[in-house]
């Protein structure tokens, strides 16, 4: 083999190497940008549910003591957000 078959093959190895990269870092990208997408949608269900948990300890109450439940639908793909808290008149 001549010294051009020999830099082909370095050119076509570098380049086979660059692709697969290039490859994994927008995989990653693609990734991490999906993440971002269900970590904001998290947080707005838990903004939604302090809301209404707020609004219901607000409420007047009679009881003495009451459990508060609330359910956030954040994502049809997955589980609603439930969120507990005690309520106590003292």
């Amino acid at each position: 083999m001549n010294r051009r078959g020999v830099a082909l093959v370095e050119i076509l190895i570098a380049a086979g190497l660059v692709a697969v990269a290039a490859t994994s870092f927008f995989s990653l990208v693609k990734t991490a940008g999906q993440s971002l997408k269900v970590c904001q949608q998290r947080q707005q269900a838990l903004y939604a549910a302090r809301s209404q948990m707020e609004q219901l300890f607000n409420k007047p109450s009679s009881e003495e003591a009451a459990v508060l439940k609330t359910e956030i639908g954040w994502d049809s793909r997955r589980k609603p957000l439930i969120l507990y808290s005690l309520r106590s008149k003292y």
